[in-house]
C-alpha cells in the first residue's frame, strides 16, 4: 500500500491570502445564497407570522440595508485607519 499522507500525516498549511480568499468566496456564496432563499421562504414565513405584503418588504429590505451599512463602516474605518488609502480621494 502506498502511503497517501501529506508532509508526514500533517495537514497542508495554506497562505495568508489563499485564506483570505476562501472566507471572501464563502462570505460571498452565503450572501448569493441568502439573497435566492429570502424571497423563497418568506412566502411560508408570512402564512405562519400573518405578516402582510407591506411587512414582508420590510424584512426583504432589511437584508440590503444592513449590507449598505456594513459597508460604510468599512470604509470610514478604511479611510480613517489607512491615511494612504484617503490621500488618494480628494476632499
Amino acid at each position: 500500500m502506498q502511503d497517501t499522507r501529506v508532509n508526514g500525516g500533517e495537514m497542508p498549511q495554506f497562505t495568508k491570502t489563499a485564506n483570505t480568499i476562501a472566507l471572501c468566496s464563502l462570505a460571498n456564496f452565503i450572501n448569493a445564497a441568502d439573497r435566492v432563499i429570502m424571497p423563497i421562504a418568506i412566502i411560508q414565513m408570512s402564512a405562519q407570522f400573518n405578516w402582510y405584503l407591506h411587512d414582508q418588504g420590510w424584512i426583504l429590505s432589511a437584508f440590503s440595508i444592513g449590507y449598505i451599512c456594513t459597508m460604510v463602516g468599512f470604509v470610514n474605518s478604511v479611510l480613517i485607519s489607512a491615511p494612504w488609502f484617503s490621500r488618494s480621494f480628494p476632499k
